[in-house]
């Protein structure tokens, strides 16, 4: 047996359970894995080379080893597994931090533009049906307060009312606060 043949089959031998291959499953498999590796631009068996055999998952495999067989004849070139896996750049974080999401910055952060559109077409609707927060939260109140056993419908129309609530209350904060960062700024 080849050096290369030997340090393949130990390799495999080497994967994560519950892909861990037996000696027979190595044995079988190396010859095919170093035909693989040289067609494909693997130079020797890595992490990479692991990662991308044990990938995906192995539910509803009656033998896990077994299957590194096909996930052999279906590897990708290395610098291509390489690429897909190389980890984002380190972001830094924001000088002026959205309060309600603090990874963004706050002068145009998108989820808030986002929240402020649906707020401002939920407001709109709320306007043409003649809805206003104060009659919303009486009727709300007075839902809450004659409310019996519930149907799941029921909870979830509840549950809404609550979001939506909620989703005004943090709005009106937010627009608060940028209103002090424009006059801080201003």
């Amino acid at each position: 047996m080849t050096p290369e043949l030997k340090a393949a089959v130990a390799f495999l031998m080497e994967l994560p359970k519950p892909f861990a291959c037996g000696l027979r499953h190595a044995r079988r498999f190396a010859p095919k894995l170093l035909t693989a590796m040289a067609f494909l631009g693997w130079e020797e068996p890595d992490e990479y080379l692991a990662m991308e055999l044990v990938a995906k998952s192995a539910d509803g495999l009656a033998d896990p080893p077994a299957a590194i067989g096909v996930r052999i004849e279906d590897l990708r070139p290395r610098h291509i597994v390489v690429r897909d896996r190389a980890k984002p750049a380190p972001q830094t974080p924001p000088q002026a931090p959205c309060p309600t999401h603090p990874g963004l910055e706050a002068a145009g952060c998108p989820q808030c533009a986002a929240a402020d559109a649906m707020d401002r077409q939920r407001r709109e609707l709320d306007a043409a049906k003649g809805i206003d927060d104060e009659s919303a939260r009486k009727a709300l109140e007075a839902m809450l307060a004659n409310r019996g056993p519930q149907s799941r419908a029921a909870r979830g129309r509840e549950h809404a009312a609550r979001q939506g609530a909620q989703a005004r209350e943090e709005a009106s904060k937010r627009d608060a606060y940028l209103r002090e960062l424009e006059a801080l700024s201003g």
